[in-house]
């Protein structure tokens, strides 16, 4: 068997290969243009033989192009960790290196999925997580978006000193709409009010787009439907965490999607659907609940 380290970029990946004593057999970088990934692997995979080869390589925000080819390569297995600390003197070289050093070290615990001390080791999501996590993910940026647009109105307000002129208390009404299209302003101002209010308009177009999706997401989940009937603030994943012991672990046990119910004393803008109202399912990400 060989053990492959990875040292993933965007234009071009950087491999050592160690076999079962040890010793790099084979270091090369490899662009990721077109079907070149492939051929390298196909080459790996005869030099592997009938034994196959273990692939270790740091997760990042485009790995899962990679992730996805290695096993139709014929990679038995592939490891994906979290870099806690970066060294400041670092290559391309090194880093692939490193990471095969690792994973023929500590072969025998990673292949039996057994932790191994500064080694993170990340669970991979499936497809309909990964679709999850996307979708919360759109959702939160919309929404924080939405959020700067009206605070950026709201200090024009007050910069001018205008605010208590406004018709209504609240301005997320209609009526405090049509009276800021139609409030007297200085010219700059006036065009910044008016590039402010066409974001404000296409947010919601967005945000309304995207709690239909989440809608149609949740009623496809058994577990959110159930969770939707009990109609009480309770969050899921933690049980099944728990039963885990490094903390590692236990966010590794986690579902990437999962959903939660609120009551009223929630943050309306930490709801994530059904009109943020109370007593309504919030569908969230894990990385959203980490962040709030």
């Amino acid at each position: 068997m060989l053990y492959v380290g990875i040292d993933l970029h965007a234009r071009q990946f950087t491999v050592n290969v160690r076999n079962e004593s040890g010793e790099a057999v084979l270091r090369r970088q490899v662009s990721t243009a077109g079907d070149k990934p492939a051929l390298f692997l196909a080459e790996v995979t005869r030099l592997a033989g009938k034994d196959g080869y273990v692939a270790m390589l740091e997760v990042c925000g485009f790995h899962d192009w990679l992730t996805e080819l290695l096993p139709h390569c014929g990679c038995r297995e592939v490891i994906l960790i979290q870099v806690e600390q970066r060294d400041q003197r670092k290559t391309d070289l090194r880093d692939a290196a490193c990471l095969s050093e690792v994973l023929w070290i500590n072969r025998q615990r990673l292949l039996n999925g057994l932790p191994v001390r500064g080694v993170r080791r990340i669970t991979p999501a499936t497809g309909d997580e990964k679709h999850d996590r996307r979708l919360t993910q759109l959702r939160r940026k919309a929404g924080a978006e939405r959020t700067r647009v009206l605070n950026a109105i709201q200090h024009i307000l007050r910069r001018l000193n205008v605010a208590q002129f406004m018709p209504v208390k609240g301005i997320q009404t209609t009526k405090a709409q049509q009276w800021l299209r139609v409030l007297s302003l200085p010219p700059l101002d006036h065009f910044e009010m008016n590039q402010l209010l066409a974001r404000w308009e296409w947010l919601d177009k967005e945000l309304d787009q995207l709690e239909v999706q989440i809608r149609l997401r949740v009623e496809q989940n058994p577990q959110a439907m159930l969770l939707r009937a009990w109609g009480r603030s309770w969050r899921w994943p933690s049980a099944r965490a728990s039963e885990t012991s490094s903390v590692s672990a236990r966010r590794a046990a986690w579902p990437i999607t999962s959903v939660s119910l609120h009551d009223a004393g929630t943050p309306a803008k930490a709801l994530s659907g059904w009109d943020r109202s109370p007593n309504k399912a919030a569908f969230w990400c894990d990385s959203c609940w980490d962040n709030w």
